[in-house]
């Protein structure tokens, strides 16, 4: 059984793609990501877990914004369709997903969505959407997103959600049968820390005898998931116990945080060490 999984975005890396491609493929299925060109040396390649990933855009790159009804995607997605002849097409979120599922039941091939967010909340939240005056009338009065994920989930044949409560969302906003949604939870493999080795001193002892208490925290810094109240936390706890935080991760709200530690006590404690490769986080986390 071949698979296409179609991502607006790079790859590699995106955890939760590489969480299902790897399933996919570990079960013998033949797995391909069609993905956007972000300044990678080929076009094509075969990972070392067995996927295959295609990119487009190489030389026209600012014209391949993933958006509903951009030709330049429904061509190319129409292309590798007629190329592969997929048994089944997974669409990542809602943006591309209305064509995509057209395309579809065109060339009769079910299509899933992998909905990793509640998207039209998340945008209502990201900083690009409330910019500017244009962004904010889109998003907010418009409902662009709410209805680009209504016109998108009603054509899929199936939804994987990140939570019960996105079945609930979907069916009780749209009455989506809750028997073609399931849950895939944003959740690392089960082997994916098997290399970390854990400190054997437990918390008590080390907040009673003045040893390093490391907090880590790493994902996008972005402001539906703010980490502003950690971080005043932090600060106040940091005045009576020897703490220490590392940050690993970029987005919009970093240049917010930098500007929020700066004048803490405990500025010399908190470490962001920026952008990072999936494989890095048991590194980290050792």
């Amino acid at each position: 059984m071949r698979i296409l999984y179609i991502w607006k975005s790079e790859y590699p890396w995106e955890i939760r793609i590489k969480k299902i491609t790897q399933s996919l493929v570990d079960q013998g299925f033949e797995v391909y990501v069609l993905a956007k060109h972000h300044g990678e040396a080929t076009d094509y390649e075969i990972l070392d877990d067995g996927v295959n990933v295609m990119r487009f855009g190489r030389n026209f790159r600012f014209l391949t914004l993933p958006v509903p009804f951009n030709p330049l995607w429904k061509s190319k997605i129409k292309t590798v369709i007629k190329e592969l002849k997929p048994d089944l097409i997974i669409i990542r979120e809602i943006m591309l997903g209305e064509m995509t599922a057209k395309l579809g039941r065109k060339y009769k091939i079910p299509v899933i969505m992998d909905m990793a967010e509640n998207y039209p909340a998340c945008m209502k939240e990201w900083k690009k959407y409330n910019s500017n005056i244009i962004s904010r009338f889109l998003i907010h009065q418009l409902k662009v997103a709410d209805i680009t994920e209504k016109r998108s989930i009603r054509l899929c044949d199936g939804i994987m959600v990140v939570c019960d409560e996105q079945i609930e969302r979907l069916n009780q906003t749209y009455n989506y049968d809750k028997e073609k949604i399931c849950v895939i939870e944003n959740t690392p493999e089960n082997d994916f820390l098997s290399n970390v080795v854990y400190s054997e001193v437990d918390l008590k002892f080390k907040l009673e005898n003045n040893v390093p208490v490391v907090f880590g925290h790493h994902g996008f810094l972005s402001g539906e998931k703010s980490l502003t109240i950690f971080l005043l936390a932090f600060e106040v706890l940091s005045m009576k116990y020897n703490l220490k935080l590392i940050i690993a991760g970029t987005g919009e709200e970093e240049i917010n945080y930098k500007n929020l530690v700066k004048d803490f006590v405990s500025k010399e404690t908190i470490h962001f060490i920026g952008r990072y490769n999936l494989d890095d986080i048991p590194k980290m986390i050792n």
